[in-house]
């Protein structure tokens, strides 16, 4: 039997159809890119496309955008181009850009208004395509539940540009304040807000250059708070001052800190107000009379209701604490007040008051109603210390009038009103020129009529010359003071000298001039 006869070799060829049995699908579920907000119109932004194992005939025909927060397709479109390619042949003839899937903007961008955009991204073959139009997909996040394969999530984060400048809260401060604030005080805070994020909504406060020109020593802002402060003299005086300035305007800028910095400017109204720190100037009218030291010189001839003096008064403070009230000074103030008790009813309770010693109404009155008691001269201690009065208090009864009557013992205290006085007008001293230094070559008084600790007085040199420096004084309490030599005396400089005292009461600042005039005679011993 032979083989060949029974067996022929035949070569089949089988073509296998393709089936639309595979979705097209991303290699990733998510996709994540930056943009700046001020990318132009027209800009595309490169998407991975979708694969489909079937064969090109059943392969990806389109893709569609679904816009997942439903506000975002007015800012992107899709843009693709799909290349019918068989995946056995891709390597050798695939080219780049007849296949592409782009994201295209198409609105402006800005980051103050929404800061993400989210999409999904479908990929459909020819299977699909009716699905396609009837499906709605709400995507969320790629692990949403309505996030399935072929579908590409993508989130678009828009960056930041410093687009915006800031903006203060109020066009205009104003702020009033009393002119004796202290340094070192906050006057008022200013405030702006940038919608810009991260450095370029980092703000900065400063004075404009206009208003540091002008204001640099006496107002500073804080550059992070925006909080105006009134700069703090180191001797403590007073910034403000009503009547050099009443109100003050700053400019005030707030800057970003943006690569290309944004600044806004603002304006503050300081008002100072017045408070009454000035006291009353008066002038007396030179053309009236001739003025002599503290005193106007009138005749004694003179007619009655005959103008001695023109007085004008002006106070630098505003409006009330301006408002001027003159008058002439009188010792007739209030010491004290009387009061009696009757236990009548009607005119015979009615009580009046009066001096009994018609003499005592030369220093002191009573008012008969309120029983005040006030004097009409100035008093002076040193002249009387004590005033004794008898004071009467009777009512007004139509027949008989009764009457109480009591002491009054005014006594006057003392004030530092008197000046020291030498007990002579000058002192003659004869030394010899050979005396020792240290003796004690003379004595002088003074006496102050005050009391005690005004009656105290310091004696002091004023020398004139380089001479002088030659004495010195020694002061016990008994207000003696004795001239001693310091250093040995030469007839042959000169054989006379002259020494100024001043003296001053050790609770007085101010030194009390009473000129002594010294003359020492140098003598010398002469060897018979």
């Amino acid at each position: 039997m032979q083989p060949l006869r029974f067996f022929h070799i035949i070569k089949v060829i089988f073509v296998i159809l393709d089936l639309n049995d595979n979705k097209p699908f991303f290699t990733k579920s998510l996709f994540q890119t930056s943009v700046l907000e001020n990318t132009n119109i027209g800009f595309r932004i490169a998407l991975p496309t979708a694969i489909d194992t079937d064969s090109p005939e059943n392969g990806i025909i389109g893709y569609t955008l679904h816009d997942c927060d439903h506000t975002d397709a007015q800012y992107f479109k899709l843009v693709y181009n799909i290349t019918k390619q068989n995946l056995s042949t891709l390597s050798k003839n695939f080219h780049p850009n007849k296949n592409y899937l782009d994201l295209e903007i198409t609105g402006l961008l800005d980051r103050e208004l929404k800061s993400l955009h989210t999409f999904a991204v479908e990929a459909w073959d020819d299977e699909n395509l009716f699905r396609k139009k009837q499906r709605h997909i709400k995507l969320k996040s790629p692990n949403d539940n309505h996030c399935t394969i072929p579908s590409l999530f993508i989130k678009i984060n828009v960056d930041d540009v410093n687009d915006n400048k800031p903006i203060f809260l109020e066009k205009f401060y104003k702020v009033d304040v009393y002119e004796n604030i202290p340094g070192g005080s906050s006057l008022v805070t200013v405030r702006a807000t940038d919608e810009d994020i991260d450095k370029n909504g980092l703000i900065a406060y400063s004075l404009s250059e206009k208003t540091i020109f002008h204001y640099l020593n006496m107002f500073s802002i804080n550059s992070k708070t925006g909080e105006i402060i009134l700069i703090k003299k180191s001797d403590d005086e007073l910034v403000l001052d009503y009547e050099v300035q009443n109100q003050y305007t700053l400019e005030i800028v707030a800057s970003d800190h943006g690569n290309v910095s944004l600044s806004e400017k603002t304006h503050v109204l300081i008002k100072v107000l017045d408070v009454n720190d000035n006291p009353p100037k008066i002038h007396l009218d030179p053309n009236i009379l001739e003025a002599s030291g503290c005193c106007w010189w009138v005749e004694e001839n003179k007619n009655k209701n005959t103008i001695v003096a023109t007085v004008s008064v002006f106070d630098p403070d505003s409006d009330g604490e301006g408002a001027i009230e003159c008058f002439l000074q009188t010792f007739n103030y209030t010491l004290f007040q009387l009061h009696a008790n009757d236990i009548d009813e009607g005119i015979n309770a009615e009580i009046r008051y009066r001096l009994k010693k018609k003499r005592d109404s030369d220093v002191f009155h009573v008012d008969s109603k309120s029983g005040n008691v006030w004097s009409v001269t100035q008093l002076n201690r040193e002249y009387q210390s004590i005033h004794e009065l008898k004071v009467i208090a009777e009512d007004q009864g139509r027949i008989i009038q009764k009457f109480s009557a009591v002491k009054v013992f005014v006594i006057v205290e003392d004030v530092n009103d008197e000046k020291p006085q030498f007990s002579e007008k000058s002192y003659f001293i004869n030394v010899l020129e050979n005396v020792t230094a240290g003796n004690i070559i003379g004595q002088i008084e003074a006496i102050d009529k005050d009391l005690p600790p005004y009656d105290e007085c310091i004696y002091n040199v004023e020398p004139y010359n380089s001479h002088l420096m030659k004495f010195k004084i020694f002061t016990n309490i008994s207000n003696l003071a004795k001239n001693a030599i310091k250093k040995k005396e030469d007839y042959e400089d000169f054989d006379r000298k002259r020494q100024n005292y001043l003296l001053k009461d050790t609770n007085s600042s101010k030194i009390i001039v009473n000129v002594l005039q010294t003359v020492i005679d140098i003598g010398f011993q002469i060897s018979i």
